[in-house]
């Protein structure tokens, strides 16, 4: 029997940029849709990043960057760095229960010009 490896979609994504974009969750407020149903970033990371990481929360920014150098670079398990970054780790899902809020929220509809 042969079996196969699913790789999680944000692995597949070519640049490390878009990854990044794609874990913080900040294609969700891209004024494109491409992007939104894409759900990663699909023009220029360099301009997302700069447009849209200044409004994501500090320590949600520093747990990403501190499992990132915990796991890969010092070799700490997943688990335990999560659990070393623990405040980091509350204020990153605290941002992406507030993107899941936001999405829930019905989009207002275009005002007059109408029939």
């Amino acid at each position: 029997m042969n079996e196969t490896t699913t790789v999680p979609f944000h692995q597949r994504l070519p640049d490390r940029r878009q990854r990044r974009i794609y874990r913080m969750g900040i294609w969700r407020l891209c004024g494109r849709l491409l992007c939104r149903r894409a759900q990663c970033c699909r023009g220029d990371p360099d301009d997302c990043l700069a447009r849209y990481m200044k409004i994501v929360p500090e320590k949600a920014r520093l747990f990403l960057a501190g499992l990132e150098a915990a796991v890969n670079h010092y070799g700490v398990p997943f688990d335990q760095a999560v659990e070393d970054l623990h405040e980091e780790a509350a204020a990153y899902k605290a941002w992406l229960d507030a993107l899941d809020a936001m999405e829930r929220k019905p989009r207002r509809q275009p005002q007059g010009g109408g029939a």
